[in-house]
């Protein structure tokens, strides 16, 4: 049968449905045991994290140690990793949004999260994780944007730091239930203990793969005498555990930056330029006339003449130019520059450069770049097949040269170039 998940208090949760409909779920029943066959194929295609808000499940949470119900989410080392959700009776304490004894807090979406102890007394070592296979591996020299929120138990006493995300090539275990003792790479700014109760605090970062990785394990990968700790509740008996809820974990490969297509906007429009925000990735728009905010991905512009914006998204792995013209009726973009259009950006660079320009379906042009001594050092072809040139001249050395664009025999534009290194 197919089933839909949270849709009333039968079939733990689950109401039955056409499989068109979404949120729609195949379940078999064998051995007793709801078996999910069946991911929905509208799914978030670009998280590769399975499951990454806990929302699917093979059956209702009953007790303690089930995270494996989650699929296929599981515990790496042997501990009891838990699973939380809406659907089972508030009797089994593994209901949302109150638990026993006294605890109470809403997922951060949807109606199901995890849960782990960073800690468990002190000298003890005792660590729970969670852990699950990618939905694809890791490609050489990608930036990911990894993401994951947690929130502190209501009535334990303290908090800790070293909350994070571990990315592997191999699924990681160790001696039952001892730290996974490795480094994290993803880590809260700053890894100051974490003692929020009331809201979901994110933690983030940006990856740079080495390739072939499979898998994201989160927990506290140190020892308690690396472990710093903080009084989040003075008066609680909770004293020797730290019990953490886990929700919406994903991650996403960062993409070569996309400045938005080309448009055209009439006197009191706006539309949004560029693509996807990512956490830590450093935008800057050139100019930031008529921009909402010229350091995020995808700003909002309302200009009122024909402007030419240059989006640079920087990340550990490397720096992306794209370009997009923002046209306001009755300017054409051909009425730039004296009907030519031809901007060399960034100029001064270090070596790397974009050319923008226009010509007309039959024409031809050519980019030239000379020293101070008028000596010929690089020429680029422009064809108006095309409106943008990317040119290297990691080659040349720093320092002043000027170039020249030729439109057939016509020089239409000559300015200096200044090449920093």
């Amino acid at each position: 049968k197919f089933y839909k998940v949270g849709g009333d208090n039968t079939n733990n949760g689950k109401k039955p449905c056409t499989v068109f409909e979404q949120g729609c779920f195949l379940f078999l029943m064998k051995n007793h045991l709801y078996l999910l066959l069946l991911i929905p194929f509208w799914a978030n295609a670009q998280n590769l994290v399975p499951n990454g808000d806990f929302e699917f499940f093979n059956s209702c949470p009953t007790s303690a140690g089930q995270i494996y119900k989650a699929y296929p989410w599981y515990d790496p080392n042997g501990a009891t990793s838990d699973y939380f959700n809406a659907c089972p009776p508030s009797s089994s304490y593994m209901s949302i949004p109150t638990q026993d004894p006294g605890s109470f807090q809403y997922p951060r979406s949807g109606t199901g999260y995890a849960a782990l102890m960073s800690l468990q007394g002190f000298g003890g070592n005792y660590r729970e994780y969670i852990q699950i296979q990618l939905s694809d591996t890791l490609n050489y020299q990608k930036c990911y944007s990894v993401t994951f929120y947690v929130n502190l138990y209501n009535i334990v006493k303290i908090g800790t730091n070293n909350l994070g995300a571990y990315i592997s090539q191999n699924a990681v275990t160790s001696i039952p239930p001892n730290p996974i003792h490795v480094t994290p790479q993803i880590l809260l700014q700053g890894n100051p203990p974490i003692i929020d109760t009331l809201n979901w605090v994110k933690i983030s970062g940006l990856y740079l793969a080495s390739g072939g990785e499979k898998y994201i394990t989160i927990g506290n990968f140190n020892y308690d005498s690396t472990t710093v700790t903080q009084v989040s509740n003075s008066t609680s008996v909770f004293n020797y555990i730290v019990y953490y809820y886990i929700d919406d974990v994903s991650m996403y490969e960062i993409k070569t930056s996309k400045a938005g297509r080309d448009t055209t906007l009439c006197e009191g429009d706006s539309v949004q330029l560029g693509s996807t925000n990512y956490e830590g990735v450093t935008y800057s728009w050139q100019p930031a006339t008529g921009l909402s905010n010229a350091n995020i991905g995808n700003p909002m512009a309302s200009t009122a003449s024909t402007t030419i914006y240059y989006l640079t998204e920087t990340t550990p792995c490397a720096t992306s130019v794209d370009i997009v013209v923002v046209s306001v009726c009755g300017i054409g973009i051909n009425e730039l520059e004296n009907n030519k259009y031809f901007k060399l950006y960034p100029n001064p660079n270090d070596g790397y450069m974009i050319l923008v320009y226009s010509l007309n379906e039959t024409e031809t042009g050519l980019f030239t770049i000379y020293d101070v001594s008028e000596r010929l050092v690089k020429e680029f072809a422009l064809t108006s097949q095309s409106k943008k040139i990317e040119i290297d001249t990691n080659e040349l050395n720093g320092g002043v040269y000027y170039y020249v664009v030729r439109e057939g025999n016509d020089k239409v534009k000559a300015e200096k170039l200044v090449i920093v290194k």
